[in-house]
């Protein structure tokens, strides 16, 4: 499909609104609750606040409101109730034939002495998460797919973000402020989950995409850096998900279908009387057809799909939820049949690979009184990363070489106790037990003379890993806000623990700007399966000699200022710097840090570890966005930074990561068409210094026959450059009854060859590169009914 034909579809698509001259209407609603208590507030005045007219409504008994022709459109919603800080919500989408329901979260004024301390900020300014002070980002689920490039995944977005990169854009690992990506930690409605993306490796934090379906999505929170103490086992970000309720007075349903695949969805009540609800998404996806223009993510053909799902029921006092995601991908390189044609080791060597996970949870939530509530959360989740490798042999036929299944989990149960004392003083409380099991199988097998299969690798075990928690929020003065908390954490396995203080700071220099800073102690476990390297000896004694390991720990002071330049415009800088402790470093390779561990790397590798490693990041961050106002919007962030660490040979080295810089720009623009229709335009340019490598001793290679580094120029050198220019267009039509979407996205305008990694060919004797993602279009159609 060309991209002149990619126009003429949506020429087609932009003329159809010309016999939909009627003007649509549909219903915004919702319903109003206190952030700190999650109780309804009922009587709260909600008002359709646009340039033209003005209407609202106010909130009834059960703290829900209902708007009624609303024209399809672009809308803003001003939120208020006496005792609490108004909620401004700019540019939110209304669409024929689905209702717009919306979970308004207020926060109660601050009363000190007889002054009433009053914040009325645009939502994005602050983070949902009341506790976090400084490096926090709040997102919209619309954010998820609108910025050209994130193909609906969170963490293609957070790359945008200030202080964030990617090792590749072939997978969606994210580095924070130089840190590896097994720093992070993912969170789903209040629980820890695995990794939760297609095509993940063990050990690693991303994949080649993702399975969260951001239609289930509701607005989120990501950290990066000085987090607040309810989030431990973590050293660089957190994604802090949540999931949204499903319709539960209406039953509705989406559809799409693309390149990628197609995914289909519902959402309704099952019982109108009792209010309860179901909310479902699933996704069956092939790159079959970017494969055949030439385009591929991965080296073959992927095949993956996933369910999300949430059912929520209400109670007389509080509510019971049941919610999950599982997924399934997997890959299949087949050889190449004809000797003739064998040009290197990979076309007579035959793959497969892929990952299983899920996750299910059942959430019960009980108000205690109209200042506290209780919360008990209890899971069970696992994933499954494998790979497999044959080789053609004689009359081209398949021989096993070798086998890897690493599959990890855990069954948790989370406590969580929250209190409001007073207007200035809020406390919340909370526990997490994790019960952590382990099965990795690593075998290869060897043909010659007779077949035989060597175990390397044969682990089945469990240990439990348990925090606690408290975290406070005070309010010194009208201007002064202090945050508190401490998070202990302790792991069974071998009866380490730690303590990690946390602190924030904010000052509010006036009503439009301010100061804030933050300090944190963090410490996480070593990946799973670096504790159960097994070592035998010659008498068949089985050791491990990773056992011991400690945590890591990193320490992370942040400062920041941020001014609302204009109703719609906001600026926010931070200066940070992080030091790491207790990092893993090879006995082996002394140059070998787990700092530089990334998504294509084998963590099950062998390799003995000690814990004398260290890491040193530190750098500053610029962000200017314009939100959504008036059609059109952008976003502008940049980055300059350094990160190195010290490594087993006492030598201070840049880490893979240290790219030094990372610029990005945004921006999208909006046109009426018509009564009823919107077009839109999209742009990202992204621009990240090269990435850190090894050299490889060519020499040396063509000797041993394999690849071999010089580890004493570990990440000295760069690449070139990193840089990527996308556009998106998309042309929504609304209809009586339903509403129809389509947009396709161009990635990689410019065809820019950037080197993903450098390796060694045997057959050809040299040095070749691998590059990322070439141009790629994205077309998808969706309906909404």
């Amino acid at each position: 499909m060309t991209f002149t034909t990619i126009l003429q579809i949506i020429v087609l698509f932009y003329t159809v609104q010309t016999i939909n001259a009627q003007l649509l209407e549909s219903k915004i609603k919702g319903i109003v609750i206190d952030a700190d208590t999650r109780i309804s507030l009922p009587g709260a005045t909600v008002i359709l606040d646009d340039f033209k007219s003005k209407t609202g409504t106010v909130s009834n008994s059960e703290g829900k409101f209902y708007i009624e022709n609303v024209l399809v459109g672009r809308h803003n919603l001003k939120i208020s109730f006496v005792g609490y800080s108004d909620v401004n919500l700019k540019g939110i989408e209304v669409i024929s034939g689905r209702e717009l329901f919306l979970t308004v979260e207020m926060h109660q004024t601050v009363i000190i002495a007889n002054e009433v301390v009053v914040t009325a900020k645009s939502s994005k300014s602050d983070a949902i998460n009341e506790m976090a002070a400084i490096s926090t980002r709040t997102f919209t689920v619309e954010e998820t797919s609108k910025y050209a490039g994130n193909w609906g995944d969170p963490s293609r977005m957070a790359s945008k973000y200030a202080g964030v990169t990617i090792s590749s854009d072939e997978r969606n690992d994210i580095i924070v402020r130089g840190n590896s990506p097994i720093g992070m930690l993912w969170r789903l409605d209040g629980i820890d989950i695995p990794n939760p993306n297609h095509f993940s490796v063990a050990g690693s934090s991303g994949g080649a995409i993702s399975m969260i379906n951001n239609n289930l999505l509701d607005n989120s929170d990501f950290f990066t850096g000085a987090f607040p103490a309810e989030y431990g086992n973590a050293i660089s970000a957190v994604f802090d998900l949540h999931l949204r309720n499903g319709n539960n007075e209406k039953h509705e349903y989406v559809a799409q279908l693309g390149v990628n695949g197609f995914e289909i969805g519902a959402e309704g009540p099952f019982s109108k009387f009792k209010k309860s609800s179901y909310l479902i998404n699933y996704r069956y996806s092939t790159l079959a057809v970017l494969s055949k223009l030439g385009i591929s993510i991965i080296d073959a053909v992927p095949i993956f799909q996933d369910l999300s799902f949430k059912f929520n029921f209400p109670l007389k006092k509080g509510s019971i939820s049941v919610f999950g995601i599982g997924g399934a991908s997997k890959a299949v390189f087949e050889p190449v049949l004809d000797s003739l044609k064998w040009t290197n080791n990979n076309d007579f060597i035959g793959e497969k690979t892929g990952s299983e996970m899920g996750v299910v949870a059942l959430s019960y939530f009980r108000p205690i009184n109209n200042n506290s509530y209780f919360k008990i959360i209890l899971s069970s989740l696992a994933d499954r990363p494998f790979y497999n490798q044959d080789s053609i042999g004689a009359a081209y036929l398949n021989y096993r070489l070798n086998n890897a299944n690493y599959l990890s989990g855990r069954n948790s149960i989370n406590l969580v106790l929250n209190s409001r004392v007073n207007s200035r003083f809020k406390i919340k409380y909370g526990a997490i037990f994790n019960n952590i099991f382990i099965n990795n199988n690593l075998e290869n097998h060897i043909w010659k003379p007779t077949h035989e299969v060597f175990k390397l690798l044969s682990v089945k075990g469990n240990t439990w890993l348990c925090q606690v928690y408290i975290q406070s929020k005070y309010a010194l003065s009208s201007k002064w806000f202090i945050t508190t908390g401490l998070n202990a954490m302790f792991l069974f396995l071998n009866k380490t623990y730690s303590f990690q203080p946390r602190l924030g700071i904010k000052y509010d220099l006036n009503a439009i700007s301010s100061l804030s800073f933050g300090f944190g102690y963090h410490s996480q476990i070593q990946p799973l399966p670096v504790y159960f390297v097994q070592k035998i000896d010659s008498m068949g004694n089985v050791s491990y000699p990773n056992k011991n390991l400690k945590f890591i720990n990193s320490t992370h002071f942040v400062l920041g200022y941020d001014i609302q330049l204009t109703e719609f415009i906001r600026f926010k800088t931070e200066i940070y710097y992080q030091l790491i402790t207790g990092a893993s470093l090879g006995n082996q390779n002394p140059a070998y840090s787990l700092l530089n561990f990334s998504g294509g790397d084998d963590i099950v590798n062998g390799e003995i570890f000690n814990n004398n490693g260290k890491g040193y990041n530190y750098g500053i961050e610029l962000t200017i966005e314009r939100f959504f106002s008036k059609n059109w919007y952008f976003l502008s962030t940049g980055s300059l930074f350094n990160s190195q660490y010290l490594d087993g040979y006492n030598i201070v080295r840049n880490t893979k990561f240290n790219t030094n810089y990372a610029v990005n720009i945004l921006g999208g623009k909006e046109f009426k068409s018509g009564k009823n229709n919107l077009f839109g335009i999209n742009a990202t340019i992204v621009n990240i210094g090269g990435q850190r490598y090894t050299p490889i001793d060519l020499e040396a290679s063509k000797l041993y026959g394999h690849e071999i580094k010089i580890d004493s120029l570990a990440y000295k050198n760069k690449f070139n450059a990193y840089f990527r220019f996308d556009i998106r267009l998309r042309y929504r039509l609304n209809h009586k009854h339903l509403s129809q979407e389509i947009a396709f996205e161009l990635g990689n305008i410019f065809n820019r060859k950037n080197i993903n990694t450098m390796y060694y060919d045997k057959y050809s004797d040299n040095i070749k590169y691998s590059y990322n993602l070439p141009r790629i279009p994205i077309v998808f159609y969706r309906v909404e009914f």
